[in-house]
């Protein structure tokens, strides 16, 4: 019983032994530590401290934030320098409002050796030992000023990468190779800007280098030398006149257009705008069912004839519209009409190689030619043909107008048979035929031939005479009885005067 005592006695005297000794390192690694932090000075920033490129050593919060407004003050007394590659221009600060808003920066230089565990203020002011500490000063700037600046930039010295071209020239091909651009990186370049400001602006350091990119031309000589065959062809008769004009001008514009492999090409975009300051004129075209003069109307011609010579180099049609109504110069079916962005001619090119459109106007005809890469078989051929489903013959309406005279007629609309169509695309290879596909279905409405004849004056007679042709439907009766009405009557005869020649026979 004693021998347990005295182990259990000799566990305390180990316990109380470790415990002084924990408490003796304890004292020792507090006064190893405290010896450093004996340094910080009371309300005043450690010393090798900066504030970004400005030295804030033994300030106290209010010294430092004033050196601090004075080197800014400094800084924006000059300009800042935009460079892209070789180019250059100076913006001052106050056009950028560049400001120092951040003062939690004072506070968090001021923490330094104060934050945290003993451990840890320790590390930081051990760290000064070593070297510097520099605590971002962030400047803040004006971000639509800093757009503004880019755009400015970008406009004056972008240099655009040229473009390989071709060019049909008295049926050759000329081609010229393209040249390298250098942009501007508007989005990289904000990137920058804002590093510069938020981490490595100073007084000495008035620079930032913009990031440009390259900007590679479209096309090589290679990949348009591949265009040398003719994929396919159309023309139809556009006679002349005013509508020509308009015509001509719009098949110049698409002429030399290059599509490559996968772009869609749109036939209203390179005929907009259409105006007389693009070099339209009134013509006639399309409207709400009715025929009406517009700058540019004709252009739908344009539009069909290029569809038709898609159709045959068998690029992939993504928009094509049907008129309202019929069109005199190609078969139903086989038109595309052109209105604004809503009504469109677009295809694809779905070849391997660049399409070159070739278009012009000659002979009284307006003609395209399609330009690629032939890769069908010669003994293919194709044809469409349009087949009619049905057939709305156009009705006759005649309306009066009192505000016309009598003997007034005149045709005031013109019909337009109503019809239903499809077009059949056919293959044949070697003289048979071997697929017959449906390009498209169109439906184009029927208008009435609309007369109107003036009642203007016309008494109750000649009235019901006009009606009677109007409810009959038949222009030749309304004319008629209109021409009728309008005609001035016959004077009254004069009696027979008794005649005084002795009579010849003799009376009984």
């Amino acid at each position: 019983m004693a021998q347990k005592k005295t182990k259990s006695l000799d566990k305390k005297k180990i316990l109380i032994a470790v415990a002084a000794i924990l408490v003796l390192a304890l004292g020792i690694s507090v006064a190893i530590l405290a010896g450093p932090l004996s340094t910080l000075k009371e309300g005043r920033i450690h010393a090798g401290i900066f504030l970004g490129p400005v030295d804030v050593s033994d300030l106290t919060e209010t010294e430092a934030e004033q050196k601090v407004l004075d080197y800014i003050t400094e800084y924006e007394k000059g300009t800042i320098g935009f460079k892209i590659s070789q180019n250059e221009k100076d913006y001052s600060a106050n056009e950028l409002k560049i400001e120092w808003t951040d003062k939690e920066a004072i506070k968090e230089a001021m923490d330094v050796g104060r934050a945290g565990s003993i451990f840890e203020r320790y590390g930081a002011i051990k760290d000064l030992e070593k070297e510097t500490k520099t605590i971002p000063l962030k400047l803040s700037y004006d971000k639509d000023a800093i757009d503004t600046m880019l755009k400015d930039m970008a406009e004056k010295y972008n240099e655009e990468a040229v473009d390989a071209t071709i060019k049909r020239v008295d049926g050759k091909f000329q081609i010229h190779e393209g040249q390298e651009g250098i942009v501007l990186d508007e989005e990289k370049s904000r990137e920058e800007i804002d590093k510069y400001f938020t981490e490595r602006w100073n007084i000495e350091d008035r620079k930032v280098e913009l990031v440009a990119m390259i900007q590679q031309p479209k096309g090589s000589v290679e990949e348009l030398a591949k265009v040398k065959d003719l994929l396919g062809s159309f023309s139809t008769v556009c006679g002349s006149g005013e509508r020509v004009i308009n015509i001509k001008n719009g098949a110049s514009r698409i002429n030399g257009s290059v599509v490559y492999p996968g772009e869609v090409f749109s036939a209203n975009a390179p005929m907009e705008p259409y105006t007389a300051a693009a070099g339209y004129v009134l013509g006639g075209t399309y409207e709400n069912g009715q025929s009406v003069q517009s700058y540019g109307g004709g252009i739908c011609q344009v539009s069909t004839t290029l569809y038709n010579a898609a159709l045959f180099a068998e690029l992939e049609i993504v928009q094509r519209d049907n008129h309202s109504m019929m069109v005199g110069y190609v078969q139903p079916s086989m038109d595309a009409a052109i209105a604004g962005t809503w009504k469109d001619l677009k295809f694809r090119n779905n070849t391997n190689a660049p399409i070159y459109i070739e278009g012009g106007t000659s002979g009284g005809k307006i003609f395209f030619n399609i330009y690629g890469q032939e890769t069908r078989d010669p003994g293919r051929k194709l044809s469409f043909v349009s087949e009619t489903l049905s057939v709305t013959e156009p009705e006759v309406q005649i309306r009066e107008n009192a505000n016309q005279p009598v003997g007034y007629f005149t045709n005031v609309g013109e019909a337009h048979t109503g019809m239903k169509a499809k077009l059949w695309k056919i293959v044949t290879e070697n003289g048979k035929e071997t697929s017959r596909t449906e390009v498209n279905s169109s439906s184009y409405q029927m208008t009435p031939s609309v007369y109107e004849v003036g009642t203007g004056g016309a008494s109750e007679s000649q009235l019901a005479a006009i009606r009677a042709g109007i409810e009959a439907k038949s222009p030749e009766q309304v004319q008629a009885a209109a021409s009728a009405a309008a005609a001035p009557a016959e004077p009254p005869k004069e009696p027979e005067k008794p005649s005084t020649t002795p009579s010849s026979q003799a009376q009984p």
